[in-house]
């Protein structure tokens, strides 16, 4: 599965970073599947809580952001979430659903 980070949002004072927008996808031979989410990074978007020793914004690698997408979601989503690509994939190589003609 490939992880990326496609947006984030920060406050423009601080930098912290509070939304993070992730993609989980996957190509499978001529098959390709995603799964796009937001996730909330502050517990309390109206009294937000300032990391003992926060990454200066400059310095915030897609890594660092994705760990905290990752830890945020739980391991168990996470695997939910590349379940569901899969799943996708797989109901593209053998649909339940054909469309044409059978004439041509």
């Amino acid at each position: 599965m490939d992880w990326k980070i496609i947006k984030t949002e920060s406050d423009s004072e601080t930098g912290i970073v509070e939304i993070a927008t992730y993609k989980c996808s996957k190509s499978e031979e001529e098959h390709y599947a995603e799964v796009i989410g937001d996730i909330y990074l502050l517990e309390n978007p109206d009294s937000p809580t300032v990391p003992e020793s926060p990454v200066p914004y400059s310095d915030l690698t897609e890594e660092v952001v994705l760990g905290w997408v990752k830890d945020k979601i739980g391991e168990s989503n996470v695997k939910n979430i590349e379940d569901r690509v899969q799943e996708i994939i797989d109901l593209k190589k053998s649909p339940a659903i054909v469309e044409g003609l059978p004439w041509t």
